[in-house]
């Protein structure tokens, strides 16, 4: 019989808004040793890993398997991630306004910072960020972190 491995995770509290409308509060749960890097896994990481297509979201209902296809933004506080954006030093710090489409309205608007740092030195511009292949933009504004769908991204402005 094969031996089942439990890998430790840690919880992540998060506001999830699905394409439906519908809003859900709870906790992801990411892996506690990142396999890409040294610390816990990140959100952002978990969300674009490609190699799945749901993840566990715990509710005060239950557990729910969400497809990240079907999730349009997430919202939580990471303070290891706001250093990066508060670091007086990082010139890889741009100002973008993200737009997305709504059911109810033509577009809704957020205005914060996106990091290119962890791009190619060539290509280190936001529009790069955007065009990249990972699913999710993550955008830091008013004292917390979004991560936005780029399929729901209707243009943005830097």
């Amino acid at each position: 019989m094969a031996t089942r491995v439990i890998l430790p995770k840690v919880p992540v509290t998060a506001d999830v808004n699905l394409f439906d409308g519908e809003r859900v509060s709870g906790e992801f749960f990411v892996a506690a040793k990142s396999p890409v890097h040294g610390g816990e896994e990140t959100l952002l990481e978990l969300l674009n890993d490609n190699a799945r297509s749901f993840v566990p979201f715990q509710t005060e209902h239950g557990l729910m398997l969400l497809n990240r296809a079907t999730v349009r933004s997430v919202q939580f506080d990471s303070p290891d991630l706001m250093s990066v954006f508060t670091s007086p030093d990082n010139d890889n710090i741009y100002g973008m306004t993200v737009y997305w489409r709504t059911e109810t309205q033509t577009d809704a608007e957020v205005q914060g910072f996106c990091y290119t740092g962890a791009l190619d030195e060539k290509g280190r511009r936001p529009v790069d960020l955007l065009n990249s292949p990972e699913m999710f933009l993550l955008l830091f504004s008013n004292d917390r972190m979004i991560l936005f769908n780029k399929h729901a991204i209707s243009h943005a402005t830097v």
